[in-house]
Parts: C-alpha cells; sequence; structure tokens
C-alpha cells in the first residue's frame, strides 16, 4: 500500500487470506474500514499511517504480527469504552516517532474511554507512544519490552499500564506533555522516569 500523501479507505466487506504481508509505504493514510485479515499476515507500517476503522474485535484474529517502524504509524482510533480492539492479540514491534513525530502508536480517538488496546509490545529501537486518547496495556502476562531504549510517551493522551502487566527494560521513559499510569501489580523497570512539558506520571503501585 503506498500513498503520495493521498487518503484510501477500504470500506469493502471481503477478507484477506493468503501467504503474503500487508506493507503500508509512503506518506499517505490508508484507513482499514472493512473485512477481515487472516492471522497470519503480517503488517508492516514504515511509511504514512495506518488507521483502524473498524471495532469489532476480531477482525484481524487472535495473533500474528504487526511491525512499525521508520517514520510509520499505526492509530488505534479506538473509542469503544471498556471494549477490545481489533488488534489486541497482535504483538506489536515498533521504532520510532511516526510522520509527525507523536507517535509510533497513536489512539486519536475519544479521550476519556478506557479499553484492551494492546497486549505485547517489544521496542526495536527508541519510540514514542502517544495520542489523544488512552492506549491501554491489558491482559495478564502482557506489556511493553523496551528493549534497553528510550521509551517516550507524548501528546495529551494517557500510556496506562494495568494491573498484571509490565513496563520493563527502559533506558528513560520520557513523559512528554501526556500521562504515564501505572496500576497495581504491574512491574515497571526503567532508569529514570523524565517529566517535560507538563507531563504526569501516576503511581497506583502499593509498593
Amino acid at each position: 500500500l503506498i500513498g503520495e500523501g493521498v487518503t484510501y479507505t477500504k470500506t469493502e466487506s471481503f477478507g484477506i487470506t493468503g501467504n503474503l504481508s500487508l506493507v503500508k509505504d509512503g506518506p499517505g493514510l490508508f484507513v482499514w474500514g472493512g473485512g477481515t485479515l487472516d492471522a497470519a499476515i503480517p503488517i508492516t507500517v514504515s511509511n504514512g499511517i495506518f488507521k483502524l476503522g473498524v471495532t469489532t474485535a476480531n477482525v484481524f484474529g487472535q495473533s500474528g504480527k504487526i511491525t512499525v517502524n521508520g517514520t510509520g504509524q499505526f492509530d488505534l482510533n479506538y473509542s469503544v469504552s471498556g471494549g477490545s480492539s481489533p488488534v489486541r492479540k497482535k504483538t506489536f514491534y515498533i521504532e520510532g516517532n511516526g510522520p509527525d513525530g507523536s507517535g509510533a502508536i497513536v489512539n486519536n480517538a475519544d479521550s476519556s474511554l478506557y479499553g484492551y488496546h494492546l497486549g505485547h509490545v517489544v521496542m526495536t529501537g527508541d519510540a514514542t507512544i502517544g495520542g489523544c486518547g488512552f492506549v491501554e496495556i491489558r491482559g495478564s502476562g502482557n506489556g511493553i519490552d523496551c528493549g534497553g531504549y528510550e521509551l517516550t510517551v507524548k501528546n495529551a493522551g494517557r500510556l496506562l499500564v494495568e494491573a498484571g502487566t509490565y513496563l520493563t527494560n527502559a533506558t528513560d521513559i520520557v513523559v512528554d506533555g501526556g500521562r504515564l499510569q501505572v496500576c497495581n501489580s504491574c512491574t515497571l523497570g526503567a532508569d529514570r522516569i523524565v517529566l517535560q512539558n507538563g507531563g504526569t506520571f501516576m503511581n497506583f503501585m502499593s509498593s
């Protein structure tokens, strides 16, 4: 999928299966607005924005991987209160800050709604998670492995690390104008937590 600064929305109901991969390149916006994608098909976003336009929980299957690198960005665009994102069972491999610096992963939907957005995230380089909405890590044993890199939480949204999950192996965690919230019984591991430009760290851990 190569978009030279244009927007394309897939609204058709047909699914995609087969021995292939799905790659988003070019500076445009691609919106997945209909149909299913076989869980075995990997997604790579290396430039531009791949945006979810559906909220059905299982349209992308119950496994598989999504890689975001270069100047690519994955927009969860999820605003179902208490719901389960279509990509919650995917493993994300991320590095970079997206095309505009706002994040490799963002949620630019309603800022006030909780939900099961992400499960496993592995950083392969310094990376930013941002947007105006919640990005919530949920599910026992899930979490973010920073891989010895720096994680930045940016913009007006909130990265919420729920109970039973982890945010570990970070050098610095930089909260740049956003919020990082860690909940009781999650595992947190970083050399430093740096707050700047109004960033907030909310610690609900008992120890």
